[in-house]
């Protein structure tokens, strides 16, 4: 997530089923991976962010993908890079 953003602009930008976004927040909220914090026009609307916590998650899981894509990309002959 960048920045801040509401459950239902989560649940428009993933494509997915309110209740499954809603499930999936709740864990991610007990677990104190996501912040919600009532919104400053509307109180009964919540806005998430990340916390420390689920930007080191992020991060860890960006890391591992970059070693992932470096390892792949090792094993490229210099035939397979011509094509």
């Amino acid at each position: 997530m960048q920045g801040r953003l509401t459950a239902s602009e989560l649940v428009d930008l993933l494509v997915l089923e309110k209740s499954s976004v809603s499930r999936i927040l709740r864990k991610l909220v007990q677990s104190g991976e996501v912040i919600e914090t009532a919104g400053a026009v509307d109180g009964r609307t919540k806005t998430l962010s990340l916390s420390e916590k689920g930007r080191s998650t992020v991060a860890g899981i960006h890391g591992f993908a970059r070693a992932q894509v470096a390892e792949a990309l090792g094993r490229v002959t210099e035939p397979q890079c011509r094509t």
